[in-house]
């Protein structure tokens, strides 16, 4: 009975987690008015100088712009549950033109599809010649979709958007908070994007934006049986 018990915990644990989502796979994208141009790096793949699985960095140059991004996918889990994670530090030099640079990460795969309640939180600085920086942030069965020929624009076509508006910081420092619920197939897809304006000549930004899923409370109730229940076996474990 009690090894029957044993099993039951720890499937309702596991149960409870399933619930929580993860991703599966990662792209950064990078875009720039007065490159007129983009580019894409997949995790893994060219550009990418971080081997571990589930992680892109990569430091390069675009438009006005010299960018180090550290971007994460929460399969294995971040910290706090996050299915996402974009980091960045941008610097324009002295004398570089007037730019509009977007940063997006992608991920897809993500799973279990139903009804999401997704959260969102960004904070950074910026100085000299940058004047304004946005984020939104979105879940969908498609990931996001570039409007090419005019980089820098992104459109998303998706079922939940994080507020209708953008976050919209002219001043320094900046933090804020993005939140939507709605229902995802399965497997969806999610994105982050962040949009730099800077007027040129020389600017720096850096900041750092999540994107997580909260669980149903009905998945948290499940979480909570299954800890009772393997707290409850280890306590009469250690007894004996």
């Amino acid at each position: 009975m009690k090894k029957l018990f044993s099993v039951a915990a720890v499937l309702v644990l596991m149960g409870g987690l399933s619930q929580l989502a993860s991703a599966n796979t990662i792209d950064f994208i990078a875009c720039s008015t007065l490159a007129g141009s983009c580019i894409k790096i997949t995790d893994g793949g060219a550009g990418d100088s971080n081997p571990a699985p589930g992680v892109i960095t990569w430091i390069g140059s675009l438009g006005a712009f010299t960018i180090q991004v550290d971007t994460s996918t929460g399969n294995p889990p971040l910290s706090g549950g996050a299915l996402t994670d974009l980091n960045y530090v941008v610097t324009s030099l002295p004398g570089s033109g007037a730019d509009l640079l977007t940063l997006i990460l992608e991920s897809t795969g993500n799973t279990p599809g139903g009804t999401g309640n997704f959260f969102a939180q960004f904070g950074g600085t910026f100085s000299g010649a940058i004047n304004d920086v946005q984020t939104q942030a979105a879940a969908d069965s498609s990931p996001c979709v570039l409007n090419l020929p005019s980089p820098g624009v992104a459109s998303c076509f998706a079922s939940i958007i994080l507020n209708p508006n953008p976050l919209d910081f002219t001043s320094s420092p900046m933090s804020g908070t993005q939140s939507g619920s709605g229902v995802v197939p399965s497997p969806y897809g999610t994105v982050e994007a962040i949009r730099i304006t800077t007027t040129g000549g020389a600017s720096s930004s850096s900041g750092d934006y999540e994107l997580s899923r909260v669980p149903e409370p009905a998945s948290m109730a499940l979480i909570g049986t299954g800890f009772l229940g393997l707290a409850g076996i280890l306590r009469r474990r250690f007894k004996k």
